[in-house]
């Protein structure tokens, strides 16, 4: 590795149709690098760093400081020339040394179940896994039916958090909720923020909140996204529903959900008429980073 002399630096435009030749067959089915790229190079708080050779970009990754103290690290990729000369571990060394620099505490990426070369650089850089989430998708429900979902007055806006902490899918999910593919912390400003931007919702009877849910809009608003939906275990089954219902109150085509690897909990959500779009779990790594 010496003798290739890898140099580290930020991500240039004129970048971008090498690091889009070597990420086109990641996988069988492609690659997302080239819709996210400019998104990337342009994203506040965030950073796409590239790994030189020979002066040509031979590997990439993006870290995102998603909230305070919270990064998101992804789009890791290495070309197939230069792998195994540990490249992926440099930039991922890089990552967490700006990440610290940045006044990050943590430090989070999901990948494959299956992908064991990533798992081995989690183990080798103490990651440890904290969640284990399958994405869900269904169709909205086309029938008239009510839909029991309100809007959270800003008198529940300061007890939901105390109610969520004991829901099952916040324990499941370590506290996490999804916002796309990146997931950051459940707490009182993140619940504000969504409230704030009208896309919070509640269910609630005489007793009081009974289920909450985090949305948001994907694929141009043809997909509503339930970055979080959990309640009481009696409630799940009427949440699931109200999911479908209020997608097509809020003219989406679907919904979808990241459900953690609980068996009761997918099995209500398959009752209701989601399906699981992949056939493997995605594993979510955590690092706690001490700030410099």
């Amino acid at each position: 590795m010496a003798s290739l002399e890898p140099v580290i630096r930020l991500a240039r435009s004129e970048d971008k149709d090498a690091v889009l030749r070597f990420t086109e067959h990641t996988w069988e089915f492609g690659e997302y690098i080239s819709e996210v790229w400019d998104n990337w190079l342009n994203e506040p708080g965030s950073k796409m760093i590239i790994a030189l050779i020979h002066n040509q970009p031979a590997a990439m990754v993006h870290i995102s400081i998603l909230a305070p103290g919270e990064a998101w690290l992804e789009g890791l990729r290495v070309d197939p020339a230069y792998r195994r000369i540990g490249l992926a571990q440099l930039l991922t060394m890089y990552c967490i040394t700006a990440a610290a620099s940045s006044g990050v505490h943590t430090l989070r990426f999901i990948t494959s179940s299956l992908n064991a070369p990533v798992h081995r650089l989690a183990k080798k850089l103490v990651f440890s896994k904290t969640s284990s989430i399958q994405p869900y998708h269904a169709e909205i429900i086309t029938e008239d039916m009510s839909n029991p979902f309100s809007i959270p007055t800003q008198q529940d806006l300061s007890s939901l958090l105390p109610l969520i902490k004991d829901y099952p899918l916040f324990k499941a999910m370590n506290g996490l909720f999804s916002s796309g593919w990146r997931f950051l912390s459940i707490n009182d400003q993140q619940i504000r923020k969504k409230a704030h931007a009208g896309m919070l919702r509640i269910i609630r009877d005489p007793g009081g909140i009974k289920a909450v849910a985090i949305l948001e809009f994907k694929h141009n608003g043809d997909n509503l996204l339930a970055g979080y939906a959990d309640g009481k275990p009696e409630i799940i089954p009427e949440l699931a529903l109200a999911l479908k219902k209020e997608a097509r109150r809020l003219q989406a085509k679907s919904v979808s959900i990241r459900l953690p690897e609980v068996p009761w909990i997918q099995s209500i959500f398959i009752e209701a008429g989601f399906r699981a779009t992949e056939d493997h779990p995605f594993w979510i790594y955590e690092k706690g980073i001490k700030v410099v």
